[in-house]
């Protein structure tokens, strides 16, 4: 039986002072979209898988070291198909909200919509931080940039 792959991409820059946790935002864009899925007539249980969760890691981290935004249609031996990227900025470290974010950012945009609320049972969250310092004065803020990959199955 033929998987059909979807990818989604995401950049999210943000300002703050603490760090964040790559697990945490995994965990809760996963569970975000659990929920929303739920809300859908064609809702099958849906599962997050190691593996492809794993090589999403393995993307955003691709992505992130080689600052290219790159859709590859076969990672880690994985074919499917790729979709847009979108750019988005927050200024929150708090996860629910940073996860809400990137929800909401994939909802807006139509193709990445139509990968969410496809029939899938199985999802790969990938996240990989990039911490950047900015000097503005006296102060330094430290900035995080949030590569995101999800794999729907």
């Amino acid at each position: 039986m033929k998987l059909q792959l979807s990818f989604l991409f995401l950049i999210l820059t943000f300002i703050s002072y603490s760090q964040i946790s790559q697990s945490e935002i995994e965990s809760k864009v996963y569970e975000k979209i659990k929920t929303h899925k739920k809300k859908l007539s064609n809702y099958k249980e849906l599962s997050l898988d190691t593996t492809m969760s794993n090589s999403c890691r393995k993307h955003s981290k691709y992505m992130c070291v080689n600052n290219d935004l790159v859709h590859i249609t076969s990672f880690d031996g994985i074919k499917g198909k790729s979709e847009i990227i979108q750019v988005a900025t927050c200024y929150d470290s708090d996860v629910d909200k940073l996860a809400t974010k990137i929800l909401n950012n994939f909802l807006n945009s139509p193709s990445h919509k139509k990968n969410i609320e496809e029939s899938s049972t199985l999802i790969g969250v990938g996240i990989h931080i990039k911490t950047i310092k900015t000097v503005f004065g006296d102060e330094v803020i430290t900035s995080q940039e949030v590569w995101v990959t999800i794999r729907f199955f």
